[in-house]
């Protein structure tokens, strides 16, 4: 059966444009009377409802072209391809959606002049874009938990919140002052608070933020734009310096001068290290190879961080039962790593050296 281009274009609900359109491009040609009229058949019927559905998938012409005459990949692998550009618009179309409705929120209890109402809505996009790059690095639970967080915590810049802005902006301002005086251990716990404010106690949360600041080097160039603002480095070995002075309750004043003496950045990380191996080998028999060649380490590292000093042992085995009521970024790195299951498991490792007479009869540290 062949029809003329009136009635073929109105079986699928196209106009008779559309199929001179296609007709130029190649994409259906029909059949030519001798006197130049288009017919077209049952056949052609078939090609043009695949033209139709594939261009209602957002497929260019010229593609649906080289789709249907087999010079692209198969049909499944063109249909994943386009799916993929589809979910990026609704993406986009959400992320536009979102931005007015945080918009309308902003200005519900007043009437700003237009100006100032797109000046926020492009505040709103930048800050949503910046969000839409943080996602990558958290789980869906995480990430739920974190919007809902920052509705709680709404008033924001790009990127860095305020309240985070004016701490970093102190921190910078205490750099020289004694980590164990009262005004840089008060800092240390209005930075606490702020960061239990902003992570909700949430483990997920805190992973995922961890994992993005670690990867900052490949945001956005308008993201890293904002983070030179401040000495991140300079900041983050000052409130270290703090958490570790905020453990001296439990020496006496003697055995923390003597301490303090003792410590070497290269200390903390000879600790990371052996804890990262230790979980690592948490499964092997406290007896074997690999265990015991980990534990002669182990107590090498505690004589050698602690000189010997039976005070200063003894107040790092008091801290460590007082472990709950450290700060939350240092019990979040205990639970991090499960630092109780390791010291058990170190524990019988030792006790298995010293079956062996391997060791000088010390006993281990806890948590240094």
């Amino acid at each position: 059966m062949q029809y003329q281009v009136n009635e073929f274009a109105a079986l699928p609900g196209v106009t008779a444009k559309a199929l001179r359109h296609y007709d130029r491009l190649g994409l259906l040609k029909p059949h030519r009377t001798g006197s130049g009229y288009r017919l077209y058949s049952e056949r052609d019927l078939e090609r043009l409802q695949q033209i139709v559905a594939l261009k209602f998938l957002g497929l260019p012409l010229k593609q649906i072209r080289r789709l249907l005459e087999r010079e692209t990949p198969p049909l499944p692998q063109a249909l994943r391809a386009q799916r993929a550009v589809l979910e990026e618009k609704r993406r986009l179309l959400d992320h536009a959606i979102s931005s007015i409705q945080d918009v309308q929120d902003a200005i519900a209890s007043g009437n700003p002049a237009d100006a100032a109402i797109l000046k926020r809505l492009i505040e709103v996009i930048e800050m949503q874009s910046h969000l839409e790059t943080m996602k990558q690095y958290y789980s869906e639970e995480a990430w739920a938990k974190l919007k809902k967080l920052r509705r709680q915590n709404s008033k924001r810049q790009s990127g860095i919140s305020e309240p985070w802005r004016r701490l970093f902006r102190e921190a910078e301002s205490l750099h020289g002052e004694d980590p164990a005086s009262k005004k840089a251990q008060d800092f240390g716990a209005r930075w606490i608070r702020l960061f239990e404010s902003t992570t909700g106690g949430d483990a997920g949360v805190l992973e995922g933020m961890q994992k993005a600041w670690a990867d900052r080097s490949n945001w956005p160039p308008e993201m890293q734009r904002l983070a030179p603002e401040f000495d991140q480095k300079k900041v983050g070995d000052f409130i270290a310096k703090i958490f570790a002075a905020s453990m001296k309750k439990y020496y006496t004043d003697e055995a923390w001068a003597r301490k303090a003496a003792l410590q070497r950045p290269d200390f903390a990380e000879a600790w990371k290290k052996l804890h990262r191996e230790a979980q690592a080998l948490l499964g092997e028999d406290p007896a074997g190879k690999k265990a015991q060649g980990l534990a002669k380490r182990w107590l090498r590292l505690w004589e050698t961080s602690t000189g010997g000093d039976p005070e200063i042992q003894a107040g790092m085995r008091k801290a460590w039962k007082d472990r709950k009521h450290w700060p939350q970024p240092v019990r979040e790195y205990v639970d991090e790593l499960d630092l109780p299951k390791i010291n058990r498991w170190i524990s019988k490792a030792i006790r298995e050296l010293r079956k062996k007479g391997n060791t000088s009869g010390r006993k281990k540290p806890h948590r240094q």
